[in-house]
């Protein structure tokens, strides 16, 4: 009888534990990257993008970033241009995924050498990608890297953090590398038949130093800002 109810319980158990793992999800995985962030009301930083790829040459971009709760993210050329869009600064991580993905849990496994949750996003509208899945560092909540393709080419990302004032973890360096479908098939007249399409691959870096963290970013600065 005791061997019965032994046995009960800890079926009782196993089933506990399964039915707690089955609720957790996408948006766990959100509330963790919200309460990582959430001590940062605003920030000033500056930024470098360096571009390699077949298509475009570019050896330094340089700009600052200001960033302002609700998420609001303005990137400004220091010295008249920069390849820095908006969107390459997601600001709020958890707030830009909400914003523009439908997001889906996909279990938890290793990248870059660590523990993280595995995220599929799926674009909201055409203008960002529609498959896109993004690693979730387990401890810190901060996004380590991403993966998506579509079109002929494939992206993939890496982020780097720099622990701010002690206490604050965000972005030092995010590395995008493409490879595939350069250039697709031109058809010329004089031959009467397409080109080959042209494939290729090739790499941007985004640096990010002199972070400075709740010391006020007034709103004047978005503008005209994009977010």
């Amino acid at each position: 009888m005791r061997r019965a109810l032994g046995a009960a319980a800890l079926m009782s158990m196993i089933a506990l534990t399964s039915a707690q793992a089955a609720k957790f999800g996408s948006l766990d995985v959100l509330k963790l990257m919200d309460k990582s962030f959430a001590p940062v009301k605003n920030y000033r930083a500056e930024a470098t993008m360096k571009i390699d790829m077949p298509q475009m040459h570019i050896k330094d971009s340089s700009a600052t970033i200001y960033f302002k709760r609700p998420n609001r993210v303005k990137v400004v050329a220091r010295e008249g241009f920069t390849m820095i869009p908006n969107d390459a600064i997601p600001g709020d991580p958890a707030a830009w995924i909400r914003e523009n993905f439908d997001a889906a849990y996909e279990g938890t496994g290793t990248k870059f050498g660590q523990s993280v949750y595995v995220l599929k996003l799926v674009g909201k509208t055409p203008t960002v990608p529609s498959n896109v899945r993004m690693w979730v560092d387990k401890s810190r909540g901060v996004i380590l890297g991403t993966e998506s393709s579509g079109d002929g080419m494939t992206m993939k990302s890496r982020w780097g953090y720099t622990k701010v004032d002690g206490k604050y973890w965000l972005p030092a360096d995010i590395t995008i590398e493409m490879t595939g479908l350069v250039a697709g098939a031109v058809y010329d007249p004089h031959k009467a038949k397409y080109s080959k399409p042209t494939t290729g691959g090739g790499a941007a870096i985004v640096k990010i130093t002199k972070y400075t963290v709740n010391k006020g970013v007034s709103d004047s600065v978005f503008k005209n800002a994009n977010k």
